[in-house]
């Protein structure tokens, strides 16, 4: 195993080409999951193609309603990246990446 410099990840290194599982070698002789989607299609994940690992997203349009954005830091759909994603009143957790309200005072 090595570090990947991009993703900072620990990744399994091509041994004569040869990767375990089902990866596959790419040009930095790193170990990859995938080159597209298809590759991940059969967990309903899709391709990073950047870094060859299958994620839940990698663009709002693989999310579902409920979690309509995708970090992409993390390949995961989320309700909130940014605090505009979240209405009036509500403020993003960005560790869960989830809304919340925002406690009122009482009068």
């Amino acid at each position: 195993m090595t570090c990947e410099p991009i993703t900072r990840k620990c990744v399994f290194t091509c041994d004569a080409g040869i990767c375990p599982g089902t990866r596959t070698c790419n040009a930095r002789n790193v170990c990859i999951e995938c080159t597209s989607t298809a590759q991940c299609s059969s967990s309903g994940r899709v391709c990073e193609t950047a870094t060859g690992s299958c994620e839940q997203c990698t663009a709002d349009s693989d999310c579902p309603a409920g979690r309509p954005r995708c970090d992409r830091t993390r390949g995961s759909c989320a309700q909130c990246i940014s605090q505009n994603d979240c209405a009036d009143g509500s403020v993003c957790d960005f560790r869960a990446n989830t809304c919340f309200a925002i406690p009122q005072d009482e009068p």
